[in-house]
């Protein structure tokens, strides 16, 4: 969290966050660690800072769980696109029904993460063999079209702005 209580926002020290998740992993016993409750904060902390690699590393490390494996999914859709994310997701997940819900949960992660085209591969893969409602079509049509971009420079905008019109 950051000062103003925003979870894995740029401002928080995610960093920090992540050497004490490891710090006390290391203090768990091999069962205790097996049912770390916390370990998927690590994990979410390592997303958010953009550590792509050692997320990766960390969740092959750990007992996959349904979360874990739409982690990994996001990881991999960040770090190299949504086609290669779909793609892996067929030899992560075995079941057509939990694939689904893996990719929809990874593209919207990517989404937070303001990964649009990826996010929009993903949630787009996930309603295939299914009927897809308008909402989900609309959805993945505005996340096709949106741009990232950079809250300072909108900022800058904003206070030029303001500063001509004063």
């Amino acid at each position: 969290h950051d000062a103003n209580g925003v979870r894995y926002s740029p401002e928080a020290s995610l960093d920090l966050a992540i050497a004490e998740y490891r710090a006390r992993r290391k203090l768990l016993s091999e069962d205790d660690a097996k049912s770390d409750e916390y370990a998927n904060n690590l994990f979410y902390a390592l997303l958010y800072s953009r550590r792509y690699a050692e997320l990766s590393q960390a969740l092959r490390e750990s007992t996959p769980s349904v979360t874990q494996r739409a982690l990994l999914i996001t990881t991999i859709a960040a770090e190299h696109g949504g086609p290669a994310a779909i793609e892996a997701s067929r030899a992560l997940v075995s079941g057509e029904a939990d694939r689904r819900t893996a990719l929809a949960s990874a593209g919207n992660i990517l989404t937070r993460l303001r990964e649009y085209p990826a996010a929009a591969d993903l949630i787009e893969a996930s309603t295939r063999g299914q009927t897809t409602t308008a909402a989900n079509t609309q959805r993945i049509n505005m996340l096709r079209k949106t741009r990232r971009v950079d809250g300072r420079s909108i900022e800058r905008l904003a206070g030029g702005l303001q500063h001509r019109s004063l």
